[in-house]
């Protein structure tokens, strides 16, 4: 789906510029990586991911909610990173109703986070050694 924002130009890249580290190294990792390799590798249809892709980036606002399926596989942080990369380089970050959330799968993890119910997080996820944060 990456290939395809990118060579179709279904991108922000005023958003990259302002929000972003690393895109010309993202963008040569994924050159490779075409709809038809890619949709072979993962046994869909092309038609139907690049569906998908241009869906998700001309979107006024995606919402990608995932979770343990994703987050605890193997290639949890890669695959993390590869949604979040998706919705960096669309602009889908930072606006009302975008953005990837995960949804945790043990019972209240997720609003122990929110309101800081962690020892090393405060809530709205402040940080509890900066003292601005504290204050």
């Amino acid at each position: 789906m990456l290939h395809a924002m990118l060579w179709e130009g279904w991108t922000d890249q005023a958003y990259i510029d302002e929000h972003t580290e690393g895109f010309d190294e993202l963008r040569a990792l994924v050159r490779n990586f075409t709809p038809e390799r890619t949709a072979q590798l993962c046994g869909i249809d092309t038609t139907d991911m690049l569906c998908a892709a241009e869906w998700f980036a001309r979107s006024p606002a995606t919402l990608s909610l995932y979770c343990q399926g994703l987050n605890q596989s193997a290639a949890g942080t890669a695959k993390n990173a590869a949604l979040i990369n998706l919705h960096l380089v669309t602009g889908q970050i930072g606006k009302p109703g975008a953005g990837p959330f995960s949804l945790t799968g043990q019972p209240n993890a997720m609003g122990g986070r929110e309101v800081g119910g962690m020892a090393n997080l405060m809530s709205g996820h402040r940080d509890l050694a900066n003292p601005r944060h504290r204050a």
